[in-house]
């Protein structure tokens, strides 16, 4: 099931950026600096960067599904949240750094960063979602030991073990 989740977060991941760049299209040309024909399409035509943001959305959504999955992250606000933490702290101080030094417009920085953030979210909440929906584990250990499991003890997050369901259902090594 992990393969499934990494797959339908990374489309949309990339559905998420065809709509962002569709509807900042104009702004993002003329802070990119890219070339266009007469009607305003890029004068590359070539299919390669369309290739290469797949191959990167799945890179993405799978190093978050794993990083996700140590951290105990399994529900869609939680995704939400930690995909806004990678969008925004890891991704577009990287970008903004990159463009920085290729002085290129603080405009594309916010577009390029934007889509970033809000992309990372996009792919963090269906994570999130998708675990808690298919995780048959988890299902089976909130239908067995009720509401407990939707709110972990807080002696069971800082690391001490615990006993009963929510302990189990976050930390199974646990048992």
């Amino acid at each position: 099931m992990e393969i499934i989740s990494v797959i339908v977060a990374a489309v949309g991941g990339f559905a998420f950026g065809a709509a962002w760049y569709m509807a900042l299209s104009k702004q993002w040309v003329a802070a990119s600096g890219i070339e266009v024909d007469e009607n305003g399409r890029p004068t590359n035509q070539s299919k390669t960067p369309f290739i290469l943001a797949g191959i990167a959305m799945l890179l993405v959504a799978g190093m978050m599904r794993h990083t996700f999955a140590m951290s105990g992250i399994d529900t869609l606000a939680a995704g939400l949240v930690g995909g806004l933490g990678v969008g925004l702290f890891f991704i577009s101080p990287w970008i903004m750094i990159n463009n920085a030094y290729g002085d290129r417009p603080f405009n594309l920085t916010l577009i390029d960063g934007g889509y970033a953030t809000f992309g990372c979210a996009v792919i963090g909440a269906i994570l999130g979602i998708v675990v808690f929906l298919i995780d048959p584990l988890r299902i089976s250990r909130i239908v067995s030991c009720g509401i407990g499991c939707f709110f972990p003890r807080s002696s069971d997050i800082a690391g001490h073990s615990g006993t009963g369901c929510v302990s189990a259902a976050y930390f199974p090594s646990r048992q």
